[in-house]
């Protein structure tokens, strides 16, 4: 994906597709592809699951598009934040970390997981809020520290969704 985003006639941060593709392809291709490889079935479940990290690394772009609308403007690349403004940039970015956390909720009450662990990254929502609030008021370099959050809220959001599985597991 790597070589798509700059690279040939169609590159992604020159369409403004890189959001939708990243969400897509670190979301729930990547979980359901890796459930797949372990079970060899596909599962809704794995699709819902894959959602929340998908908009965790979709805002990670989304951020990273946010401090640098001014030079991508320059460059020509097309990106959300460049076709759409600032203002979108922001709602996409509070809409992508609020829909994160929205994820546990619903897997528990659609497919029974225990409440007590599947709403694990629920502790992340602190982190979530701080990073909004930076998103919401800042530009340019200011957006560092959101964009260091979100990058922490992915790697811990990972492991804390790992556990809220693995270890009902572990204890049958």
């Amino acid at each position: 994906l790597g070589a798509l985003y700059t690279g040939g006639r169609y590159a992604l941060a020159y369409t403004g597709l890189a959001d939708v593709v990243v969400f897509v392809f670190f979301g729930p291709v990547a979980v359901a592809g890796t459930y797949y490889v372990q079970t060899l079935a596909l599962a809704p479940i794995a699709l819902v699951a894959g959602i929340a990290p998908g908009l965790l690394s979709m805002a990670l772009l989304v951020v990273n598009n946010l401090r640098d609308v001014d030079e991508d403007r320059a460059a020509g690349k097309k990106t959300l934040i460049v076709r759409f403004g600032r203002g979108f940039g922001r709602g996409l970015y509070t809409a992508s970390l609020a829909g994160a956390l929205i994820v546990p909720p619903v897997l528990w009450g659609a497919y029974g997981l225990p409440a007590a662990l599947v709403l694990l990254p629920l502790a992340l929502a602190p982190l979530a809020w701080r990073a909004i609030r930076v998103v919401q008021r800042s530009e340019g370099v200011a957006l560092l520290p959101a964009l260091s959050r979100t990058a922490q809220m992915l790697v811990l959001y990972g492991l804390l969704f790992a556990l809220a599985v693995v270890l009902p597991l572990a204890l049958r």
